[in-house]
């Protein structure tokens, strides 16, 4: 519940400017996303003088105004020899059963059921890491790319599961399977 940012342990900031500001009332964005999605997507960049660093924001996602996008702010020249940082701002937004929203009657999960993530393509960041001939078609068009981030969810989850919780899962659990992406015609039916 700390990685995914619970909302039951701290509300959202969901502040009108694209970067939450955290106050000990609210929190900014989901320490998982900032520390492990946008890595797991993009993967490992060519110059090892290129760091990418992510900052994560609680933003609805359907919201049309303000209407939130992940954006780079910071880029890095071709061939760098000194150090420097590709800066990303992701938006996410935990989604919970709604019987756990009105009250907590212990049937449902108290953990997210669903994050709702924006990022920039996996091209772009590459780009942004000094790579300006970086395939889309080779990063961003397998359509598989927010099932491997998924799939580091579930691998660190079951990894770090208690022997009894994991014994659990395995005789009785549904097991999660995470299958490929779905084609979207644009934000708002991948929104839904």
């Amino acid at each position: 519940m700390e990685l995914e940012g619970s909302y039951i342990l701290k509300k959202p900031c969901y502040q009108s400017s694209e970067e939450n500001v955290p106050t000990p009332e609210c929190l900014k964005g989901s320490p998982w996303v900032a520390e492990r999605a946008l890595k797991t997507l993009v993967g490992p960049v060519t110059n090892p003088n290129v760091t990418v660093y992510d900052s994560d924001n609680f933003h609805r996602a359907s919201t049309v105004y303000p209407y939130h996008h992940p954006q780079i702010t910071h880029t890095c020249e071709t061939d760098t020899d000194a150090p420097c940082e590709v800066y990303h701002i992701s938006c996410s937004e935990n989604v919970y059963e709604i019987l756990d929203e009105l009250a907590d009657t212990g049937k449902t999960p108290i953990a997210a059921t669903e994050v709702k993530l924006k990022m920039k393509s996996s091209q772009s960041i590459h780009v942004a890491a000094g790579e300006p001939d970086a395939s889309y078609e080779d990063l961003d068009d397998q359509w598989d790319e927010c099932q491997r981030v998924n799939q580091e969810v579930l691998d660190w989850a079951l990894s770090s599961a208690s022997g009894d919780a994991l014994k659990e899962y395995e005789s009785v659990g549904t097991k999660l399977v995470m299958g490929k992406d779905k084609k979207a015609l644009n934000g708002g039916s991948w929104i839904i």
